[in-house]
């Protein structure tokens, strides 16, 4: 968790995290239709759905991380990404 893509924070994980987590009762993560879970022996990564949206970032699209919690463009990592899924937006609980 200390690396981010243009002032938006990584977080490296596992699998496990996506397939048994759930971020909310009964709510596990979910890949939009098109893409997959990251291959954790390769430099591929999911993207949230909102930096996906803020970013333009699509699967198949590649990107470099940068040091740190605060964008700084000469601290950019030399290994480039894979954006292998989006994932889908978290649901809501209804109120009222």
């Amino acid at each position: 968790m200390g690396d981010n893509y243009h002032g938006y924070r990584l977080v490296g994980t596992t699998l496990d995290y996506f397939t048994q987590t759930e971020y909310a009762p009964g709510q596990k993560f979910a890949v939009k239709p098109g893409g997959a879970l990251f291959d954790a022996g390769r430099r591929e990564a999911l993207a949230g759905d909102f930096v996906a949206r803020k970013m333009n970032l699509k699967v198949g699209d590649t990107f470099h991380p940068f040091h740190g919690l605060i964008f700084d463009e000469k601290s950019q990592h030399a290994e480039t990404y894979v954006v292998t899924g989006i994932l889908k937006p978290p649901t809501l609980p209804r109120t009222g």
